[in-house]
């Protein structure tokens, strides 16, 4: 199967269903919107918020809508709440959510409630309510097959995601992180000091080398991340991993950041949690590139690319020109 191939959903309960994949978690008591372009109908991403009082809802909506690029195809989710008969939790709420997303110009082609995104859980048309759908078991879904091919995971929740990113090791060997990194960074600084572009060609080939074990299943060791994380420490090297995010070893790339923001102290956490999160948003997982970039933030507040992404994130600026902006950048830099 390639990572690259189509995957196509067929009816409104599977798109139900596709939402926790496409957000990384299990939501609850949430908005949920799927974005996708307006001609070819393919993914361009999602966003999800509590859900609000209702009379917060032009509000909140207005915030949602107000993102950069060509109005997009819109489907509207409320997860959460029971269903009164016909009534369905939210019902004002989403008329005025989607009379806003038509206002900015985006096709709203679904507004939709459903109890839960959890096997056998009941959803609805908010056009149709008497009309009761049940959703299928996410996890066996195409989709969910393609995660396990890429070897990411779906979360009971948003606080199970954020967790997944914790450091969970004992004082001790944190300690002794904390003392190979300090090494690996005074060593690396001294090779840039006597030969720049051998030091530069020698990372290099380590993180190609980490890109390809990643590749295979296998997560680099501790003495290995932390060489990595020295790497990261140099900006001129930094610069050049940043650009993987836009190439064929994105999806090694996410792996390997993610597993790195998990073991490396901070405040060099910033370096890896800033990429995951780049990486994980060109993806189209707003939720991980959120996450990410929070803990880059509290790893050390004052990175001004864990800003940045963090400000382009909120503005639900569109992967696709996140994504045109990166090579162009690369280009310009390669003449």
């Amino acid at each position: 199967m390639s990572v690259h191939a189509k995957i196509h959903l067929y009816s409104i309960a599977d798109l139900v269903a596709a939402v926790p994949h496409l957000l990384g978690f299990h939501p609850a008591d949430s908005l949920v919107v799927l974005m996708f372009d307006r001609t070819t109908l393919d993914y361009r991403g999602a966003m999800r918020v509590d859900l609000p009082h209702e009379r917060h809802a032009v509000e909140l909506a207005e915030q949602l809508a107000d993102t950069p690029g060509e109005p997009a195809a819109v489907s509207l989710i409320v997860v959460g709440g029971t269903c009164n008969g016909t009534l369905l939790p939210f019902a004002r709420g989403i008329d005025d959510v989607a009379a806003v997303f038509v206002r900015t110009g985006a096709v709203v082609t679904h507004t939709i409630w459903a109890a839960s995104t959890e096997a056998g859980a009941s959803c609805r048309l908010y056009r149709d309510p008497m009309t009761p759908m049940t959703i299928a078991d996410p996890g066996a879904s195409p989709l969910a097959a393609r995660m396990v091919f890429e070897g990411r995971v779906t979360y009971e929740s948003r606080a199970a995601l954020a967790r997944s990113l914790e450091c969970t090791v004992s004082a001790t060997a944190l300690t002794r992180r904390k003392r190979l990194l300090a090494q690996e960074i005074e060593r690396f600084t001294g090779l840039m000091t006597a030969d720049p572009r051998r030091a530069i060609r020698d990372g290099n080939r380590s993180l190609r080398r980490a890109l390809t074990t990643v590749a295979e299943g296998v997560l680099p060791d501790d003495d290995a991340v932390m060489r990595l994380a020295a790497l990261l420490a140099n900006a001129r090297f930094r610069d050049r991993a940043t650009v993987v995010a836009v190439g064929p070893d994105a999806a090694a790339a996410e792996q390997l950041w993610q597993h790195m923001t998990r073991e490396v102290p901070a405040p060099v956490r910033v370096f890896p949690a800033t990429l995951l999160g780049l990486c994980a948003y060109l993806r189209g997982d707003g939720a991980l590139a959120a996450i990410a970039l929070d803990v880059a933030r509290e790893a050390y507040p004052d990175y001004p690319l864990a800003a940045l992404l963090d400000g382009v994130v909120s503005a639900g600026m569109p992967p696709a020109e996140l994504r045109k902006l990166i090579t162009q950048s690369r280009a310009s830099a390669h003449h």
